[in-house]
């Protein structure tokens, strides 16, 4: 009942928030977003309460049947997206890798703030924000060269490229079923 009441004030709150701001473009009819979310309201949506190993262990599992992730950075004030291919869930967190070379390494280490998005292959997708944390940790280089072999022929000392590595924090992910619902968790 508690938990009615706080939507109907967010709910509420939105509406007044949205509705102040006719005369601009942007606004969207109000009565069609997701309080929460600001998504449009086209199905169910549920927000999870889940401990952390298993909001981590569900994100996870959905990664691992996606497709490639396209994973977005900010540049100053551009947005730049690019496919990621690998991940791997380590010590209760979801990792990342990327070069150390690259310009999204340096994006992420001026501006942490990610998120990242995959599509299942039955329609369903997953959106994943958070901030990015980078970490040189030698259990999580050794995982993802034994993951990913074929990155050793790309990141070695003959190359003399190095493999970045951040995990998410502060994550929250939504994963969207085909049939129009929505769960929302933190991990």
């Amino acid at each position: 009942m508690y938990r009615r009441a706080a939507v109907f004030l967010l709910v509420a709150l939105f509406s007044i928030t949205l509705s102040s701001c006719r005369t601009s473009r942007c606004c969207v009819n109000p009565r069609k977003l997701d309080a929460v979310t600001g998504a449009t309201r086209t199905g169910k949506f549920a927000v999870l309460h889940l401990p952390k190993r298993e909001a981590v262990k569900k994100v996870a599992d959905f990664l691992s049947q996606a497709g490639p992730f396209f994973f977005a950075t900010v540049e100053v004030d551009q947005p730049r997206v690019r496919p990621i291919g690998i991940f791997m869930q380590h010590d209760e967190k979801i990792w990342f890798h990327v070069g150390k070379h690259k310009d999204s390494y340096r994006q992420l280490i001026e501006n942490p703030p990610v998120e990242l998005v995959s599509m299942g292959k039955n329609g369903e997708w997953i959106r994943i924000t958070g901030r990015a944390v980078p970490k040189d940790d030698p259990d999580v280089d050794k995982a993802t060269f034994e993951k990913a072999p074929g990155l050793k022929k790309i990141y070695n000392e003959e190359s003399g490229l190095t493999l970045g590595h951040f995990y998410i924090s502060c994550g929250t992910a939504e994963i969207a079923g085909s049939d129009g619902t929505v769960a929302r968790f933190e991990f």
